[in-house]
C-alpha cells in the first residue's frame, strides 16, 4: 500500500497520508494514535457538530480525500437549506 491519500485500506475507505494525518491530529488537538484509532474504526470528524462519528452518518464525495463530507448528513442538509 503506498503512502498517498488515494491509498485504500482492504479496499474500502481511503487512508490520508502519514503527514496529512499529523496535520488533521494537530489541527483537532489529538495524537496521531487518537486520530488513527478513529480512522480504524471508521469515524469522522464533523466539524460543525465538533465529535466523532461513524462513516454512515456522512454522504459520500468524491472529492474528499477519504471519501465523505466533511459535514455530517444533518448539518449539510441544514446548510443547503
Amino acid at each position: 500500500m503506498s503512502d498517498s491519500p488515494t491509498s485504500t485500506d482492504q479496499g474500502t475507505t481511503p487512508r490520508i497520508s502519514e503527514r496529512g494525518v499529523k496535520i488533521a491530529a494537530a489541527r483537532l488537538g489529538i495524537a496521531v494514535a487518537d486520530y488513527r484509532a478513529h480512522e480504524a474504526r471508521d469515524e469522522h470528524w464533523c466539524r460543525v457538530c465538533g465529535f466523532w462519528q461513524p462513516r454512515q452518518a456522512f454522504y459520500v464525495s468524491r472529492r474528499a480525500p477519504r471519501g465523505c463530507d466533511a459535514l455530517c448528513k444533518l448539518h449539510r442538509r441544514a446548510s443547503n437549506r
